[in-house]
């Protein structure tokens, strides 16, 4: 924008001063403190999520933080995880390992089927 007009038309324009645009762009390459812990906690959210086989929800992730001495709040552990993807597995439903086809509870039971009768 600014190869079509002069920096201090726009300056002027948007009322800032050109010092004071400069310096915001300044910080536009660098990342705040704030983005950058959240870089070092997310290191440690993926790390806890892999070691429990992506179990652990956010409540369980944000307790073993605070375990571990690390500080943050369960809403930022939260969100954190959800911008990143990060969700727990659910539980699988329960199946029977082994199904015994032609097997009948009721004539392999104690005393009937048989064929033998007591006297």
């Amino acid at each position: 924008m600014s190869t079509e007009f002069p920096l201090a038309e726009l300056a002027q324009a948007l009322k800032v001063s050109r010092s004071g645009y400069y310096a915001w762009r300044k910080r536009q390459d660098q990342p705040g403190a704030r983005s950058r812990q959240n870089a070092v906690l997310l290191t440690h959210i993926r790390c806890v999520h892999q070691e429990h086989q992506e179990r652990y929800g956010s409540p369980r992730i944000f307790q073993t933080l605070r375990q571990r001495g690390l500080r943050c709040g369960r809403n930022r552990s939260a969100r954190l995880m959800r911008l990143e993807g990060l969700r727990a597995k659910g539980k699988r439903p329960f199946r029977p390992a082994h199904h015994q086809s032609g097997f009948n509870s009721r004539s392999q039971s104690v005393g009937q089927g048989s064929g033998a009768q007591r006297s």
